[in-house]
């Protein structure tokens, strides 16, 4: 109950203090930004969906290593299946509000990328509150790591009351979520041994490459290229370079084995 309500009000808190400090305008764009990051955020909980049973199995079953291999992959691939389509996102964020809404309010674009850009942090590490929801420190995880959430409240309304740009009160919202995302690490330390290095070199550091050919592509084909709809074909490049590298350079030996093994069972089956 906390969990939820802490994200609730973080969420809804928000909404109300920029409708009540900068208008109704601000507000929808907000919401806007809210709509479009739920629709996203569902393709990374795929992710997480599959494998959390399997963390939940290794660790009843007394395989605490195993299980926090498998935290770190989830991790893994959910950052970078929410970034391989949030990042064309990001940078035809204009376009696709044009196409979608005709008349986008004012500051829409700036919402949109900044709670995608933190959706992307927010899955750096959420394998590991899979692994904690394994281990059952629910109530100590909660009280902390969700608090952390709720503290963009205050410092966006401090922001606003200061006369502070808006987008000042995204930069609360992304700092307080990438606060979030890191503090995972050392409670998993000190709950179930996870090696901090370990995941730092398992997960974020194979993440580097990929996300950087994804942006430059994203961004080279969205500054070069003036067609109608090219959002589409962006995402679809970006999709196609991202996953490409993320073969090459993101993915163990063992991994690109069963991605072929995937990809091999697919072929047959549509035969």
């Amino acid at each position: 109950m906390y969990s939820t309500g802490c994200i609730v009000v973080r969420t809804q808190g928000l909404a109300v203090i920029l409708n009540r400090i900068l208008g109704t305008i601000v507000n929808a764009a907000y919401g806007i930004a809210l709509h479009v990051t739920s629709a996203i955020h569902f393709v990374a909980q795929s992710v997480t969906n599959a494998i959390n049973p399997q963390i939940m199995k290794a660790e009843g079953g007394g395989e605490r290593q195993r299980m926090l291999s498998l935290a770190e992959r989830a991790s893994k691939y959910a950052s970078l299946l929410i970034a391989m389509v949030a990042i064309p996102i990001i940078a035809e964020m204009d376009a696709i509000l044009q196409w979608w809404l005709t008349e986008v309010p004012e500051q829409t674009t700036m919402f949109c990328r900044f709670v995608l850009a933190a959706s992307i942090c927010d899955q750096l590490t959420i394998g590991l509150g899979c692994a904690n929801q394994a281990i059952g420190k629910i109530r100590t995880y909660s009280l902390i790591i969700n608090t952390i959430k709720v503290l963009t409240l205050p410092a966006a309304y401090c922001c606003l009351r200061l006369n502070f740009p808006v987008y000042t009160v995204m930069w609360c919202y992304l700092g307080f979520e990438c606060l979030c995302a890191v503090a995972r690490l050392p409670f998993l330390k000190i709950t179930a041994g996870l090696s901090i290095w370990h995941f730092i070199r398992h997960v974020f550091l194979p993440i580097i490459f990929p996300s950087i050919v994804m942006i430059l592509s994203s961004w080279t084909f969205t500054y070069f290229v003036d067609m109608p709809y090219r959002f589409i074909f962006t995402i679809i490049l970006t999709c196609v370079f991202g996953a490409l590298a993320v073969y090459f350079t993101a993915l163990t030996k063992e991994e690109q084995t069963t991605a072929k093994n995937i990809i091999t069972n697919i072929k047959k089956h549509n035969k």
